[in-house]
């Protein structure tokens, strides 16, 4: 985790890959988005998935917003939460 914005940290996913990982999931947190391309590369490199989520307030709303990167397709889901 970056302690700055506390979003996933690419050094830090590398180390705690193994055999059982499947997915890489990362959460642009507030105005902090992650670096979606380098952890691509780590998922197409270690044949994983990548799994974006988006969490933002707005008006004392938070919404939530997920994207899985599969090849050929995109999958998007978002939610209001109270």
């Amino acid at each position: 985790m970056d302690e700055k914005t506390f979003c996933i940290d690419a050094a830090d996913v590398l180390e705690k890959i193994n055999k059982r990982t499947k997915a890489i999931i990362g959460v642009h947190l507030f105005v902090h988005p992650f670096d979606v391309k380098v952890m691509q590369e780590i998922c197409d490199d270690s044949n994983l998935l990548l799994v974006e989520m988006v969490e933002f307030l707005a008006e004392k709303i938070v919404f939530e917003c997920l994207k899985v990167n599969k090849p050929l397709n995109e999958i998007k889901i978002c939610v209001k939460g109270g």
